[in-house]
Protein backbone atom coordinates (compact mmCIF):
# COMPACT_ATOMS: atom_id res chain seq x y z
CA UNK A 1 0.00 0.00 0.00
CA UNK A 2 2.84 2.53 1.15
CA UNK A 3 4.80 1.72 -2.42
CA UNK A 4 0.90 2.76 -4.15
CA UNK A 5 0.56 5.90 -2.17
CA UNK A 6 4.31 6.70 -2.96
CA UNK A 7 3.38 5.94 -6.97
CA UNK A 8 0.40 7.92 -6.98
CA UNK A 9 2.04 11.42 -4.75
CA UNK A 10 4.52 11.13 -7.93
CA UNK A 11 2.26 11.25 -10.29
CA UNK A 12 -0.11 14.04 -8.73
CA UNK A 13 3.80 15.90 -8.64
CA UNK A 14 4.11 15.47 -11.70
CA UNK A 15 1.05 16.49 -13.14
CA UNK A 16 0.90 19.26 -10.57
CA UNK A 17 4.65 20.56 -12.41
CA UNK A 18 3.21 20.47 -15.83
CA UNK A 19 0.03 22.22 -15.35
CA UNK A 20 1.93 25.05 -13.60
CA UNK A 21 4.10 25.93 -16.68
CA UNK A 22 0.53 27.06 -18.01
CA UNK A 23 -0.81 29.14 -15.12
CA UNK A 24 -1.61 32.91 -15.27
CA UNK A 25 0.41 34.32 -12.71
CA UNK A 26 -2.02 37.43 -12.30
CA UNK A 27 -5.14 39.04 -14.09
CA UNK A 28 -3.62 40.00 -17.72
CA UNK A 29 -3.28 43.58 -18.06
CA UNK A 30 -4.62 44.90 -21.70
CA UNK A 31 -4.80 48.04 -23.04
CA UNK A 32 -5.91 49.69 -26.84
CA UNK A 33 -3.39 51.56 -28.76
CA UNK A 34 -5.71 52.09 -31.59
CA UNK A 35 -9.52 51.96 -32.46
CA UNK A 36 -11.35 52.48 -35.83
CA UNK A 37 -13.83 51.21 -38.16
CA UNK A 38 -14.12 48.58 -41.41
CA UNK A 39 -17.23 47.71 -43.10
CA UNK A 40 -19.37 48.10 -39.85
CA UNK A 41 -16.47 45.98 -37.64
CA UNK A 42 -14.93 47.53 -34.44
CA UNK A 43 -11.22 46.89 -34.51
CA UNK A 44 -8.52 47.20 -31.81
CA UNK A 45 -5.26 46.85 -31.84
CA UNK A 46 -4.39 45.74 -28.22
CA UNK A 47 -1.30 44.68 -26.03
CA UNK A 48 -1.08 42.51 -22.79
CA UNK A 49 0.73 40.62 -20.57
CA UNK A 50 0.68 37.24 -18.90
CA UNK A 51 4.18 36.07 -18.39
CA UNK A 52 7.69 37.39 -17.89
CA UNK A 53 11.00 36.55 -19.78
CA UNK A 54 14.00 36.69 -18.71
CA UNK A 55 12.67 39.42 -15.98
CA UNK A 56 11.09 41.27 -18.69
CA UNK A 57 7.10 41.23 -18.98
CA UNK A 58 5.80 39.29 -22.15
CA UNK A 59 3.77 42.01 -24.21
CA UNK A 60 1.47 40.05 -26.65
CA UNK A 61 -0.47 41.90 -29.65
CA UNK A 62 -3.87 41.39 -30.66
CA UNK A 63 -6.46 42.67 -33.46
CA UNK A 64 -9.89 42.49 -31.60
CA UNK A 65 -12.48 42.33 -33.97
CA UNK A 66 -16.50 42.58 -33.48
CA UNK A 67 -19.48 43.77 -34.71
CA UNK A 68 -20.78 46.84 -33.58
CA UNK A 69 -23.53 47.30 -31.25
CA UNK A 70 -24.21 43.56 -30.93
CA UNK A 71 -24.26 41.87 -27.12
CA UNK A 72 -23.88 38.72 -26.37
CA UNK A 73 -21.44 37.69 -28.67
CA UNK A 74 -19.64 33.89 -28.98
CA UNK A 75 -16.26 34.89 -29.54
CA UNK A 76 -13.10 33.08 -31.05
CA UNK A 77 -9.48 32.97 -30.04
CA UNK A 78 -7.23 32.67 -33.21
CA UNK A 79 -3.51 31.03 -32.70
CA UNK A 80 -1.19 31.23 -35.57
CA UNK A 81 1.28 28.34 -36.46
CA UNK A 82 5.37 28.82 -36.62
CA UNK A 83 6.31 31.40 -38.69
CA UNK A 84 3.07 32.75 -37.95
CA UNK A 85 1.34 36.24 -37.12
CA UNK A 86 -1.75 37.90 -36.25
CA UNK A 87 -3.64 39.07 -40.29
CA UNK A 88 -6.57 41.51 -39.82
CA UNK A 89 -8.17 39.79 -43.30
CA UNK A 90 -8.65 36.91 -40.72
CA UNK A 91 -9.80 38.40 -38.08
CA UNK A 92 -12.09 40.42 -39.75
CA UNK A 93 -13.94 37.96 -41.49
CA UNK A 94 -14.54 35.94 -38.70
CA UNK A 95 -15.94 38.68 -36.97
CA UNK A 96 -18.56 39.90 -40.37
CA UNK A 97 -19.94 36.04 -39.36
CA UNK A 98 -21.30 37.44 -35.92
CA UNK A 99 -18.10 36.68 -33.55
CA UNK A 100 -16.26 38.47 -31.12
CA UNK A 101 -12.69 37.42 -32.35
CA UNK A 102 -8.77 38.03 -31.14
CA UNK A 103 -5.99 37.23 -32.90
CA UNK A 104 -2.46 37.38 -31.63
CA UNK A 105 0.90 37.32 -32.12
CA UNK A 106 2.29 34.58 -30.09
CA UNK A 107 5.44 35.59 -28.22
CA UNK A 108 8.72 37.01 -29.60
CA UNK A 109 9.41 37.11 -33.34
CA UNK A 110 11.76 34.12 -34.94
CA UNK A 111 11.89 32.00 -38.39
CA UNK A 112 10.04 34.04 -40.74
CA UNK A 113 8.12 36.51 -37.88
CA UNK A 114 11.13 38.87 -37.07
CA UNK A 115 9.58 42.20 -39.35
CA UNK A 116 5.86 41.17 -38.86
CA UNK A 117 5.38 40.06 -34.77
CA UNK A 118 4.50 43.06 -32.23
CA UNK A 119 5.25 40.64 -29.67
CA UNK A 120 7.64 40.41 -26.78
CA UNK A 121 9.25 37.15 -25.19
CA UNK A 122 11.50 34.35 -26.27
CA UNK A 123 11.33 33.76 -30.42
CA UNK A 124 9.40 31.65 -32.12
CA UNK A 125 12.21 29.06 -33.41
CA UNK A 126 12.48 24.89 -33.51
CA UNK A 127 15.27 24.94 -30.65
CA UNK A 128 13.13 27.61 -28.67
CA UNK A 129 9.89 25.23 -28.68
CA UNK A 130 11.64 21.90 -27.87
CA UNK A 131 13.95 23.76 -25.37
CA UNK A 132 14.16 22.94 -21.63
CA UNK A 133 16.80 24.32 -20.03
CA UNK A 134 17.83 25.47 -17.33
CA UNK A 135 13.97 25.44 -16.35
CA UNK A 136 11.05 24.84 -18.32
CA UNK A 137 10.52 28.90 -18.55
CA UNK A 138 13.20 29.14 -21.15
CA UNK A 139 10.83 26.67 -23.18
CA UNK A 140 8.45 28.58 -26.00
CA UNK A 141 5.16 26.99 -24.99
CA UNK A 142 5.90 27.75 -21.68
CA UNK A 143 5.16 31.42 -23.12
CA UNK A 144 2.34 30.52 -25.57
CA UNK A 145 0.08 28.50 -23.97
CA UNK A 146 -0.57 31.61 -21.24
CA UNK A 147 -0.21 34.01 -23.99
CA UNK A 148 -3.01 31.45 -25.69
CA UNK A 149 -5.04 31.44 -21.83
CA UNK A 150 -4.59 35.24 -22.26
CA UNK A 151 -6.83 35.23 -25.34
CA UNK A 152 -9.84 33.38 -22.93
CA UNK A 153 -9.06 36.55 -19.89
CA UNK A 154 -9.48 39.27 -22.47
CA UNK A 155 -12.49 37.81 -24.22
CA UNK A 156 -14.52 36.78 -21.33
CA UNK A 157 -13.17 40.69 -19.44
CA UNK A 158 -15.22 41.89 -22.82
CA UNK A 159 -19.11 43.05 -21.89
CA UNK A 160 -20.47 42.10 -25.38
CA UNK A 161 -18.91 38.54 -25.11
CA UNK A 162 -21.23 35.86 -24.15
CA UNK A 163 -18.43 33.91 -21.33
CA UNK A 164 -19.84 31.31 -21.90
CA UNK A 165 -19.45 30.64 -26.08
CA UNK A 166 -15.40 31.14 -26.37
CA UNK A 167 -13.59 28.38 -28.35
CA UNK A 168 -10.25 28.48 -30.21
CA UNK A 169 -9.02 27.95 -33.50
CA UNK A 170 -4.92 26.73 -33.81
CA UNK A 171 -2.94 26.21 -36.95
CA UNK A 172 0.13 23.98 -36.45
CA UNK A 173 2.46 24.70 -33.67
CA UNK A 174 -1.06 27.08 -32.75
CA UNK A 175 -2.75 23.42 -33.19
CA UNK A 176 -0.13 22.40 -30.29
CA UNK A 177 -1.20 24.98 -27.80
CA UNK A 178 -5.03 24.29 -28.38
CA UNK A 179 -4.64 21.27 -27.43
CA UNK A 180 -2.91 22.09 -24.26
CA UNK A 181 -5.33 24.86 -23.61
CA UNK A 182 -8.48 22.90 -24.17
CA UNK A 183 -6.91 20.10 -22.19
CA UNK A 184 -5.97 22.42 -18.77
CA UNK A 185 -8.31 25.26 -19.19
CA UNK A 186 -12.21 24.94 -18.37
CA UNK A 187 -13.44 28.03 -19.99
CA UNK A 188 -13.25 26.88 -23.56
CA UNK A 189 -16.26 26.21 -25.19
CA UNK A 190 -15.36 24.64 -28.73
CA UNK A 191 -11.66 23.64 -30.02
CA UNK A 192 -10.34 23.26 -33.44
CA UNK A 193 -6.48 22.48 -33.37
CA UNK A 194 -5.21 21.79 -36.96
CA UNK A 195 -2.18 20.06 -38.24
CA UNK A 196 -0.66 19.84 -34.41
CA UNK A 197 -0.43 16.72 -32.56
CA UNK A 198 1.72 15.05 -29.48
CA UNK A 199 4.25 12.54 -29.81
CA UNK A 200 6.46 14.40 -31.64
CA UNK A 201 9.33 12.52 -30.95
CA UNK A 202 7.69 9.23 -32.45
CA UNK A 203 7.40 11.21 -36.09
CA UNK A 204 7.61 14.15 -37.21
CA UNK A 205 9.99 16.69 -39.04
CA UNK A 206 11.27 17.55 -35.76
CA UNK A 207 12.24 13.70 -34.74
CA UNK A 208 15.80 14.42 -35.42
CA UNK A 209 16.48 16.83 -33.37
CA UNK A 210 14.90 14.25 -30.64
CA UNK A 211 17.46 11.69 -31.85
CA UNK A 212 20.29 13.75 -32.00
CA UNK A 213 20.79 17.12 -30.55
CA UNK A 214 18.58 15.99 -27.13
CA UNK A 215 19.41 14.43 -24.16
CA UNK A 216 17.97 11.71 -22.84
CA UNK A 217 17.12 14.03 -19.79
CA UNK A 218 16.13 16.74 -21.96
CA UNK A 219 14.17 14.28 -23.97
CA UNK A 220 12.07 13.05 -20.63
CA UNK A 221 11.42 16.62 -19.10
CA UNK A 222 10.12 17.67 -22.86
CA UNK A 223 7.87 14.62 -23.02
CA UNK A 224 6.54 14.84 -19.52
CA UNK A 225 5.71 18.62 -19.43
CA UNK A 226 5.31 19.88 -22.91
CA UNK A 227 4.36 17.46 -25.13
CA UNK A 228 0.31 17.57 -25.71
CA UNK A 229 0.08 13.75 -25.57
CA UNK A 230 0.05 14.72 -21.48
CA UNK A 231 -3.00 16.93 -22.04
CA UNK A 232 -5.38 14.31 -24.49
CA UNK A 233 -7.15 12.68 -21.99
CA UNK A 234 -8.70 15.79 -20.49
CA UNK A 235 -10.17 17.26 -23.45
CA UNK A 236 -13.43 18.76 -22.33
CA UNK A 237 -14.61 21.18 -24.57
CA UNK A 238 -16.14 19.74 -28.53
CA UNK A 239 -12.68 19.40 -30.57
CA UNK A 240 -12.57 19.03 -34.17
CA UNK A 241 -9.29 17.51 -34.97
CA UNK A 242 -8.22 18.10 -38.59
CA UNK A 243 -5.07 18.05 -40.70
CA UNK A 244 -3.97 16.82 -44.04
CA UNK A 245 -3.49 13.35 -45.01
CA UNK A 246 0.06 14.08 -46.03
CA UNK A 247 1.46 16.72 -43.95
CA UNK A 248 4.72 17.15 -43.62
CA UNK A 249 5.13 18.43 -39.91
CA UNK A 250 3.02 16.15 -37.85
CA UNK A 251 2.86 12.74 -39.27
CA UNK A 252 -0.62 11.32 -39.66
CA UNK A 253 -0.15 8.25 -37.57
CA UNK A 254 0.92 10.35 -34.71
CA UNK A 255 -2.35 12.63 -35.48
CA UNK A 256 -4.26 9.50 -35.23
CA UNK A 257 -2.73 8.29 -31.98
CA UNK A 258 -3.98 11.56 -30.19
CA UNK A 259 -7.45 11.04 -31.75
CA UNK A 260 -7.82 8.14 -30.25
CA UNK A 261 -6.40 9.01 -26.68
CA UNK A 262 -9.26 12.11 -26.60
CA UNK A 263 -12.47 11.02 -24.11
CA UNK A 264 -14.60 9.00 -26.13
CA UNK A 265 -16.95 11.32 -28.54
CA UNK A 266 -15.07 14.47 -27.68
CA UNK A 267 -13.42 14.60 -31.46
CA UNK A 268 -14.54 14.88 -34.58
CA UNK A 269 -12.16 13.73 -37.07
CA UNK A 270 -11.21 15.42 -40.74
CA UNK A 271 -8.36 14.32 -43.08
CA UNK A 272 -8.22 15.92 -46.47
CA UNK A 273 -7.35 13.34 -48.99
CA UNK A 274 -4.03 14.39 -50.03
CA UNK A 275 -3.95 17.10 -48.23
CA UNK A 276 -0.67 18.55 -46.82
CA UNK A 277 0.63 21.15 -44.19
CA UNK A 278 -2.02 24.30 -45.88
CA UNK A 279 -5.16 25.87 -45.01
CA UNK A 280 -7.57 25.65 -48.01
CA UNK A 281 -10.98 26.96 -48.38
CA UNK A 282 -13.31 23.92 -47.49
CA UNK A 283 -11.01 24.31 -43.98
CA UNK A 284 -12.07 27.64 -43.93
CA UNK A 285 -15.75 26.85 -44.80
CA UNK A 286 -15.69 24.25 -42.14
CA UNK A 287 -14.35 25.94 -38.94
CA UNK A 288 -17.09 28.40 -39.27
CA UNK A 289 -19.44 25.47 -39.45
CA UNK A 290 -18.22 24.30 -36.62
CA UNK A 291 -18.45 27.41 -34.77
CA UNK A 292 -21.81 27.80 -35.38
CA UNK A 293 -22.83 24.43 -34.21
CA UNK A 294 -20.16 24.47 -31.16
CA UNK A 295 -20.75 28.23 -29.90
CA UNK A 296 -24.09 29.87 -31.88
CA UNK A 297 -25.87 26.44 -31.99
CA UNK A 298 -27.74 27.40 -35.06
CA UNK A 299 -26.71 24.54 -37.24
CA UNK A 300 -27.10 20.63 -36.90
CA UNK A 301 -24.29 18.73 -35.84
CA UNK A 302 -21.48 17.16 -37.95
CA UNK A 303 -21.65 13.75 -38.98
CA UNK A 304 -20.16 10.77 -37.53
CA UNK A 305 -18.76 7.83 -39.87
CA UNK A 306 -17.79 4.39 -38.62
CA UNK A 307 -16.90 1.27 -40.27
CA UNK A 308 -19.38 -1.29 -39.85
CA UNK A 309 -18.34 -4.63 -41.20
CA UNK A 310 -16.16 -6.32 -43.99
CA UNK A 311 -17.73 -9.33 -46.37
CA UNK A 312 -15.28 -11.03 -48.24
CA UNK A 313 -16.95 -11.91 -51.69
CA UNK A 314 -16.00 -13.55 -55.00
CA UNK A 315 -13.15 -11.36 -56.12
CA UNK A 316 -13.93 -8.23 -53.93
CA UNK A 317 -14.11 -7.14 -50.63
CA UNK A 318 -17.52 -5.38 -49.34
CA UNK A 319 -16.88 -2.90 -46.68
CA UNK A 320 -19.92 -1.21 -45.23
CA UNK A 321 -19.71 2.10 -43.53
CA UNK A 322 -22.23 3.69 -41.26
CA UNK A 323 -23.17 6.49 -44.04
CA UNK A 324 -23.00 6.67 -47.92
CA UNK A 325 -19.51 8.26 -48.72
CA UNK A 326 -16.61 7.95 -49.88
CA UNK A 327 -13.08 5.26 -49.60
CA UNK A 328 -9.61 6.81 -50.36
CA UNK A 329 -6.97 4.43 -50.46
CA UNK A 330 -3.20 4.24 -51.00
CA UNK A 331 -1.62 1.06 -52.01
CA UNK A 332 2.28 2.06 -50.33
CA UNK A 333 2.08 1.05 -47.20
CA UNK A 334 3.15 2.21 -43.52
CA UNK A 335 5.52 4.28 -44.30
CA UNK A 336 6.39 7.58 -46.57
CA UNK A 337 3.11 9.33 -45.23
CA UNK A 338 4.06 12.85 -46.78
CA UNK A 339 3.96 11.86 -50.11
CA UNK A 340 1.16 8.95 -50.67
CA UNK A 341 -1.02 9.46 -53.33
CA UNK A 342 -4.69 8.92 -52.11
CA UNK A 343 -7.13 7.58 -54.73
CA UNK A 344 -11.00 7.89 -54.46
CA UNK A 345 -13.66 4.70 -54.52
CA UNK A 346 -17.52 6.18 -53.77
CA UNK A 347 -19.78 3.80 -51.62
CA UNK A 348 -23.10 2.80 -52.76
CA UNK A 349 -25.71 2.12 -49.84
CA UNK A 350 -23.10 2.92 -47.47
CA UNK A 351 -21.15 -0.35 -49.37
CA UNK A 352 -17.59 0.09 -50.41
CA UNK A 353 -17.00 -2.25 -53.30
CA UNK A 354 -12.86 -2.67 -53.00
CA UNK A 355 -11.28 -5.19 -56.14
CA UNK A 356 -8.78 -7.73 -54.11
CA UNK A 357 -6.37 -7.23 -56.84
CA UNK A 358 -5.28 -4.05 -55.08
CA UNK A 359 -4.28 -5.94 -51.27
CA UNK A 360 -0.94 -6.46 -53.12
CA UNK A 361 -0.14 -7.09 -50.14
CA UNK A 362 -2.10 -4.46 -48.68
CA UNK A 363 -4.25 -1.44 -48.61
CA UNK A 364 -3.98 1.67 -46.53
CA UNK A 365 -7.32 3.73 -46.32
CA UNK A 366 -10.06 6.05 -44.29
CA UNK A 367 -13.52 6.52 -45.31
CA UNK A 368 -15.54 9.91 -45.41
CA UNK A 369 -18.77 11.58 -45.95
CA UNK A 370 -19.79 15.20 -46.90
CA UNK A 371 -22.76 16.78 -45.65
CA UNK A 372 -25.05 19.69 -47.50
CA UNK A 373 -22.32 22.41 -45.86
CA UNK A 374 -19.07 20.88 -47.69
CA UNK A 375 -17.96 19.62 -44.24
CA UNK A 376 -15.91 16.60 -44.67
CA UNK A 377 -15.91 14.01 -41.42
CA UNK A 378 -13.65 10.88 -41.90
CA UNK A 379 -12.53 8.15 -40.14
CA UNK A 380 -9.18 7.33 -38.73
CA UNK A 381 -7.02 5.48 -41.18
CA UNK A 382 -6.73 1.64 -41.70
CA UNK A 383 -5.07 -1.09 -43.54
CA UNK A 384 -6.85 -3.93 -45.41
CA UNK A 385 -4.14 -7.08 -45.59
CA UNK A 386 -3.99 -10.52 -47.43
CA UNK A 387 -2.68 -13.16 -45.94
CA UNK A 388 -2.04 -17.08 -47.01
CA UNK A 389 -1.14 -19.19 -45.15
CA UNK A 390 1.64 -22.21 -45.29
CA UNK A 391 -1.74 -24.65 -44.08
CA UNK A 392 -3.53 -22.98 -47.54
CA UNK A 393 -5.88 -20.72 -46.12
CA UNK A 394 -6.15 -17.06 -47.36
CA UNK A 395 -7.40 -14.23 -45.47
CA UNK A 396 -8.27 -10.34 -45.23
CA UNK A 397 -8.27 -8.77 -42.17
CA UNK A 398 -9.24 -5.23 -41.44
CA UNK A 399 -6.61 -3.83 -39.05
CA UNK A 400 -7.09 -1.66 -36.09
CA UNK A 401 -6.54 2.23 -36.27
CA UNK A 402 -2.58 2.95 -37.66
CA UNK A 403 -1.76 5.03 -35.22
CA UNK A 404 2.64 4.09 -35.22
CA UNK A 405 5.21 4.56 -38.12
CA UNK A 406 6.29 1.54 -40.27
CA UNK A 407 4.21 -0.65 -38.09
CA UNK A 408 1.14 -3.31 -38.52
CA UNK A 409 -0.92 -3.80 -35.62
CA UNK A 410 -3.29 -6.65 -35.85
CA UNK A 411 -6.14 -7.09 -33.56
CA UNK A 412 -6.95 -10.24 -31.26
CA UNK A 413 -9.23 -12.00 -33.65
CA UNK A 414 -6.73 -11.78 -36.45
CA UNK A 415 -4.23 -13.38 -34.70
CA UNK A 416 -6.86 -15.97 -33.40
CA UNK A 417 -8.35 -16.61 -36.74
CA UNK A 418 -4.73 -16.81 -38.32
CA UNK A 419 -3.23 -19.40 -35.65
CA UNK A 420 -6.33 -21.02 -34.76
CA UNK A 421 -6.04 -20.02 -30.89
CA UNK A 422 -6.89 -17.76 -27.57
CA UNK A 423 -5.40 -14.71 -28.04
CA UNK A 424 -3.20 -14.51 -24.66
CA UNK A 425 -1.32 -11.34 -25.21
CA UNK A 426 -2.96 -8.45 -23.31
CA UNK A 427 -4.44 -5.61 -25.28
CA UNK A 428 -6.49 -4.81 -27.99
CA UNK A 429 -3.94 -4.47 -30.86
CA UNK A 430 -0.15 -5.32 -31.35
CA UNK A 431 2.62 -5.83 -33.82
CA UNK A 432 2.02 -8.11 -36.49
CA UNK A 433 6.10 -8.84 -35.98
CA UNK A 434 4.31 -10.45 -32.96
CA UNK A 435 3.51 -13.90 -34.18
CA UNK A 436 7.00 -15.00 -34.05
CA UNK A 437 6.41 -15.00 -30.42
CA UNK A 438 4.61 -18.32 -31.02
CA UNK A 439 6.98 -19.78 -33.84
CA UNK A 440 4.93 -18.39 -36.92
CA UNK A 441 6.56 -16.16 -39.64
CA UNK A 442 5.90 -13.66 -41.35
CA UNK A 443 7.18 -13.25 -45.33
CA UNK A 444 6.05 -10.03 -47.62
CA UNK A 445 5.97 -11.80 -51.24
CA UNK A 446 4.59 -8.36 -52.86
CA UNK A 447 1.38 -9.28 -53.57
CA UNK A 448 0.47 -11.04 -50.25
CA UNK A 449 1.57 -11.61 -46.69
CA UNK A 450 2.30 -15.42 -46.38
CA UNK A 451 2.84 -16.70 -42.76
CA UNK A 452 4.70 -19.54 -42.21
CA UNK A 453 2.52 -21.36 -39.38
CA UNK A 454 4.68 -22.96 -36.11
Amino acid sequence: MRKILIFLAVVIALGSAAAADWELSAPINSYSIKTYEIDNIAVDEIYYTCSTFQKKPVQIFGYYCRPKNKSNLPAIAIIHGGGGYAKLPTTLNFAKHGYAVLTIDLPGKGTLRSDKSRSTGPDMDVPTLLRVSPDPSYNYLYHAVRAARGTISFLESRAEVDKTKIGMLGLSWGGVITLIVNGVDKRLASAIPVFGSGYLDQGSTWQGRFDQWMSDADKKTYNRRFDAKNYLKSQHAPVLYMTGSNDHCFYIPNFIKSYRNMPPGQATLTIYPNGKHTVNAAMLNTFLHWFNVTLKKTEPPFSKITIEKIKNQKGFLMLKLSHDGTLYYSKSGVDRWTVKKWLPINSSGGWVKIPKELLSPEIIFFAGVRDGRGVLVTTPIYALMHFKLSDGRTIYALTPPVEEIEYHRISPQTWEEILGQKCDIPGDSFLLANLTRVGAKVVNKKSYYYIKLP
